[in-house]
């Protein structure tokens, strides 16, 4: 059996013919009116508060402030987290290496892998990179293509989107 939303209706539908037909399921008003279900049910998104501590590694960030990071917030969803950060208008000093974020929330790693891929600026224009980490790491450690390694820059821009399991 399928289940479906009707935009035009309002109403969850099923299908027993694999979507041929679709007829409206029976909804007890008492137990659902639409737009009523609890917020309780849903995760929520938490804002991450701006600490430079959260961003370290081989080179050392340079972060003016608060308004150079208009997105950092994560949900958890059981034992998987999604986390959108944006640092904008960011320096780098020192290395060449490697740079990472804290993962907020106290949330560790459940297992090693590249698990994402994120977009920067990097003064000369938009490339991409590997989000990387280690099995119960506290951080994402974030590996630029195709150098390999980040070198000291104003004026970067850095966006992630990342889904990582977590314990």
């Amino acid at each position: 059996m399928w289940k479906r939303w009707n935009q035009n209706s309002h109403v969850w539908e099923r299908s027993v013919d694999n979507g041929l037909n679709w007829t409206p399921l029976p909804m007890n008003a008492a137990v659902m009116n639409e737009g009523t279900l609890p917020a309780g049910r849903f995760p929520v998104w938490t804002d991450v508060p701006f600490n430079i501590a959260n961003f370290w590694g081989a080179l050392t960030w340079v972060i003016p402030g608060t308004g150079n990071i208009p997105v950092n917030r994560y949900v958890v969803f059981g034992k998987v987290m999604h986390w959108a950060i944006n640092v904008n208008a960011f320096d780098l000093t020192g290395g060449p290496g490697i740079i990472s974020i804290t993962i907020p929330g106290g949330f560790r790693v459940a297992s090693a892998g590249s698990i994402g891929m994120f977009t920067y600026y990097n003064g000369a224009g938009w490339l991409s990179g590997s989000v990387d980490v280690g099995a119960g790491a506290t951080n994402i450690s974030l590996t630029p293509l195709p150098s390999f390694q980040w070198v000291a820059a104003n004026g970067n821009y850095l966006w992630i989107n990342v889904t990582l399991p977590v314990q």
